[in-house]
């Protein structure tokens, strides 16, 4: 059994809402519309049977996000946006309902923070693993653990115009967020 889903898509933007600093001050100025934006990429999604009781989940995405032409940041990429992220699992399933398998999230390339391109991400990789029993009716149970190498990592970032510039992306500013570190999870369902 396969199954498999596939998106493209490209959009030409105008007025596009983006957080900017005024770069002469170098203060936030608040929103601001972009005068012209590309967004493009693909979205792919692949869950197959491998072996019996053996599936594998996959889910990719390209974005490609960038100023299209911009008096100030030219054709730079939009920052904040990975252009590859990519996620997985690989989950043996028993009859009676049990699984259990490794997963994996990963960004494979660097990404940028801020519009003039000149500060990015470390590219990472999330190892985790799974296991419960799924019941049709009655309660279903879970345990997983995320992040099991404890890698440190960037979850999510605070876009700027330029990094290190002004009260907003200045040298003290908090332009990285971290991502959680090792952790376990439990869980219970009940289905009527």
């Amino acid at each position: 059994m396969i199954e498999w889903d596939i998106a493209f898509y490209r959009s030409h933007i105008r007025n596009e809402l983006l957080a900017r600093v005024d770069l002469v001050t170098r203060f936030p100025i608040g929103m601001v519309n972009a005068d012209k934006t590309v967004h493009q990429g693909v979205e792919l999604g692949l869950n197959m049977e491998l072996a019996k009781m053996l599936y594998l989940r996959q889910m990719y995405t390209f974005s490609d996000f960038k100023f299209d032409g911009d008096p100030v940041f030219g054709n730079n990429q939009l920052a904040g946006i990975p252009h590859h992220f990519y996620k997985a699992e690989l989950l043996y399933r028993h009859p009676a309902g049990y699984y259990a398998g490794p997963n994996v999230e990963w960004t494979p390339e660097k990404y940028y923070v801020d519009h003039a391109n000149t500060l990015s991400v470390d590219t990472y990789a999330l190892l985790g693993f799974k296991l419960g029993k799924r019941n049709k009716a009655g309660f279903s149970w879970f345990v997983e653990g995320r992040n099991l190498t404890n890698q440190k990592y960037a979850a999510t970032v605070s876009v700027t115009d330029i990094a290190g510039v002004g009260a907003f992306g200045g040298a003290n500013s908090a332009l990285f967020f971290p991502g959680d570190g090792r952790s376990f999870f439990a869980g219970l369902e009940y289905r009527m």
